[in-house]
């Protein structure tokens, strides 16, 4: 494959937010791209010989309901087979999409909390485990053409999640605690662009997207409230800590975490066509539609 010839792209997750939007990047960049549905067997009956690239993008997440075993058996021993699959039938690249939680680092009050090329794999929940276990799985059978996709937290237009929660807590309450976080995130389009840079290029390698610029909480609520006509105030609240000691969810969404800036370049080129200004004026604009 070489960048800007059409390639044959086969995308797992079809009922998956990231894998449609993939697929609608993809078809935009005139690829030829297909989702598919792994929860069946029919994907093992398919011929895999005529694409160049598999994402691999379904999966369990964050399931409270899931046994350890489902992990094991969606997580590893499906990616191993579809893994395997796609080595025995020529398939240039497999890009396998797993997690930032591969490292169990958690969000901590502290302007800053990297992770780094040296930060140690230490995975501290079923998800982090069973992601870290499958990584294992595809390099054993790629090699060095494994191609490895650990992505933060994903925000974007009609997303689950951190984004949709904290937009609708703005709207109500108007007011934020002024702390200054560091969060790693990655916007969709820019996710994708991603994607759109490594298939086109073969990529193989671990890649650690994030968005270029860091917004701390208060501010990006200031900006999605700038967007929709709405005052948020900021104000200094000494208690935060102590709270989040009863409420977890504040450090998730005040505390700091990210990947070190290195870390987060692509050598195919730039993927961050949307800094964070013109991310959330794209989904607020999505959502006043």
């Amino acid at each position: 494959m070489q960048g800007g010839n059409s390639v044959n792209i086969l995308i797992t997750g079809q009922n998956g937010y990231i894998a449609r939007c993939l697929h609608a990047h993809l078809l935009a960049g005139r690829h030829d791209a297909r989702l598919v549905d792994v929860r069946s067997d029919a994907w093992r009956h398919m011929d895999f010989s005529n694409y160049d690239s598999i994402v691999h993008l379904a999966g369990i997440v964050h399931n409270s309901s899931a046994a350890p075993a489902d992990f094991k058996r969606v997580n590893v021993e499906l990616t191993a087979a579809l893994a395997q699959k796609s080595y025995d039938e020529n398939v240039p690249q497999f890009i396998f999409v797993s997690t930032m939680a591969v490292y169990g680092k958690d969000y901590a009050f502290t302007p800053m909390n990297e992770i780094t090329a040296q930060t140690p794999l230490m995975p501290k929940t079923f998800y982090g485990k069973s992601k870290l276990s499958a990584e294992a799985e595809v390099t054993k059978i790629y090699g060095d053409r494994a191609c490895i996709v650990r992505p933060p937290t994903v925000y974007g237009e009609n997303c689950t999640g951190n984004y949709r929660k904290l937009r609708s807590l703005i709207l109500r309450v108007k007011v934020m605690p002024r702390y200054e976080n560091r969060r790693g995130m990655i916007y969709i389009h820019n996710l994708c662009e991603l994607f759109r840079l490594l298939i086109e290029n073969t990529g193989a390698g671990i890649f650690y997207p994030q968005d270029a610029d860091f917004l701390p909480t208060y501010k990006l609520a200031r900006l999605i409230g700038e967007n929709r006509g709405v005052e948020v105030l900021s104000l200094r609240m000494p208690f935060l800590k102590t709270a989040a000691k009863i409420l977890p969810d504040l450090k998730k969404a005040f505390g700091s975490l990210s990947y070190a800036p290195e870390m987060s370049v692509c050598p195919f080129g730039e993927y961050r066509v949307f800094d964070i200004n013109a991310a959330v004026e794209q989904m607020e604009r999505y959502w006043n539609s």
